[in-house]
């Protein structure tokens, strides 16, 4: 008899320890939009970084995150779909053999940077050109496009129907607590314009 009473409270201490790591799990935001990404050549991967303060050691560096925000947004621009899946503040320490490449962008060794994993999606069944920043402005300043961290190659032609995935990445000063985007207009494949710029704000 007494054999089964702690066989039974071991059972019910089991059960309750599954369940409190459900519950846990149940709070962590989703991620399997970026499933497919194959990541970048110049960033560490960010995925595993979904509370604040967690961080990653890499070969690219080590990374913390300060912010997140996981709630998506869809903007649509014309025939252009543009759904931002999150948007991250991380401080980023990159590895000695990265120094080059940032230096380029900045000349502090360890900075913030304000980043979304972002879908682009043309709904139409012609050919569309289309880039997701054009400009970003922030209390700092205003950046263009080309200081983006990342690179991914989400921008430019879009054949009929097409999907492009990646991130969208660029550094910050303190200060810069929300960014506002401008996109590009949309082209068609003669490169005629089709819609005007659109503004969103990118806030971690």
């Amino acid at each position: 008899m007494p054999i089964r009473f702690f066989i039974g409270i071991l059972l019910v201490v089991l059960l309750a320890g599954c369940q409190q790591k459900a519950t846990a799990d149940d709070h962590l935001p989703r991620t399997d939009y970026a499933t497919g990404y194959n990541g970048n050549a110049q960033i560490p991967d960010d995925r595993t970084l979904l509370k604040e303060n967690d961080t990653i050691q890499a070969e690219k560096g080590f990374m913390t995150l300060k912010e997140a925000n996981f709630e998506p947004q869809t903007i649509v621009v014309g025939d252009i779909h543009l759904t931002i899946h999150d948007v991250k503040r991380i401080h980023l320490e990159p590895d000695y053999s990265m120094v080059d490449y940032f230096h380029q962008l900045t000349h502090k060794e360890t900075f913030d940077f304000v980043k979304a994993y972002v879908t682009i999606e043309n709904t139409a069944k012609e050919t569309r050109h289309f880039s997701p920043v054009a400009t970003l402005k922030a209390a700092s300043g205003t950046q263009s496009f080309e200081r983006d961290i990342y690179l991914d190659n989400i921008s430019g032609s879009f054949a009929p129907s097409e999907k492009k995935q990646g991130n969208i990445g660029y550094i910050t000063e303190p200060g810069d607590d929300a960014l506002t985007v401008t996109t590009s207009a949309v082209f068609d494949e003669h490169e005629q314009q089709l819609t005007k710029q659109t503004t969103f704000t990118l806030q971690p």
